[in-house]
């Protein structure tokens, strides 16, 4: 938790100033000279002291519980109850948000930046570990083409999580794939929910790259933070999410 609030902590300093003083500067040139900081580096008690208030405040905030889970949410591959629990969550949140009915949403197993999360109270510092990068959830219209060939990325990277689907990973290809319980169809035009990163073309997505985005900047780590603050207060926990909507074939 140190550490992460360590982390967070240059950007929090970085929007009190920005919100509190008048003009906004901007930045213009850089020097940067980098140095080696360890135990037995000198500290500047000074400057520490200075900084103590906002490190406290900033504290207080990551160490909020904003959700407690039933179980502990495990990342793996091909399909884990953790991308499953956060795969759905992109998927109500932007169909809420972008008021339209998601057949699928997909992200990449890469951006869940945990291996668990442990049973118990989840602080609003956890999600920011697990979710540390600004990724907004988007929507992209997609033929069942692209969205097959999207999904065969993903069987070739080892299975990313979904929701609203399945599919069976067979010589590093996407087979057997469901969309609401349908198989795919190549002429169909599909609604898929995913984190610009993907849609600009991160993690070899380059079939996306062209494809139009509908964006509202709504923040992946945001949805999850709201969704789980929702859950608490209305009195529910997070639960197993065990199905396998990825799987190797046998």
């Amino acid at each position: 938790m140190l550490l992460l609030i360590r982390r967070y902590f240059l950007f929090f300093i970085t929007a009190l100033v920005l919100t509190g003083c008048k003009p906004a500067w901007q930045l213009t040139n850089k020097n940067v000279t980098q140095y080696r900081v360890n135990a037995d580096s000198p500290k500047d008690t000074a400057f520490t002291i200075f900084l103590k208030p906002y490190y406290d405040q900033m504290a207080s905030a990551m160490n909020q519980v904003i959700a407690i889970s039933d179980v502990e949410l495990i990342k793996k591959q091909p399909s884990c109850n953790m991308g499953n629990f956060f795969a759905d969550i992109v998927k109500v949140t932007a169909e809420k948000e972008y008021n339209m009915p998601v057949d699928i949403a997909i992200f990449n197993h890469g951006g869940m930046r945990l291996t668990s999360m442990a049973a118990g109270d989840v602080t609003l510092g956890k999600i920011y570990e697990l979710s540390p990068f600004d990724n907004y959830i988007v929507i992209l219209k997609l033929n069942g083409k692209v969205l097959q060939d999207f999904l065969t990325l993903s069987a070739i990277k080892g299975g990313w999580p979904i929701a609203g689907g399945s599919y069976i990973i067979k010589d590093k290809k996407a087979t057997e794939v469901t969309i609401g319980g349908q198989s795919i169809d190549e002429n169909k035009i599909y609604n898929v929910a995913t984190i610009d990163y993907i849609a600009n073309g991160g993690d070899d997505a380059n079939m996306l790259r062209t494809i139009p985005q509908v964006n509202k900047n709504i923040i992946m780590r945001d949805a999850i933070v709201n969704y789980l603050k929702k859950l608490t207060a209305g009195g529910k926990h997070i639960v197993d999410i065990p199905e396998k909507r990825v799987q190797y074939a046998e």
